[in-house]
């Protein structure tokens, strides 16, 4: 069975040649997200852990 590779409608896009989430053979396997405000990756990170696990 090929993987099935999706993109996800209104999430941030990828900076690497990589898919958000890859179907294969009764699994998913999805990528992490970087804590980007809206779709931007110019901005600086949110300050300390928790503001980045919230983001």
């Amino acid at each position: 069975m090929d993987p099935i590779f999706h993109m996800i409608n209104g999430a941030p896009d990828p900076v690497a040649p990589f898919s958000h989430a890859v179907e294969a053979d009764g699994w998913v396997f999805v990528t992490g997200q970087m804590p980007f405000s809206g779709t931007s990756i110019d901005e600086p990170y949110p300050e300390g852990i928790e503001a980045q696990t919230h983001r």
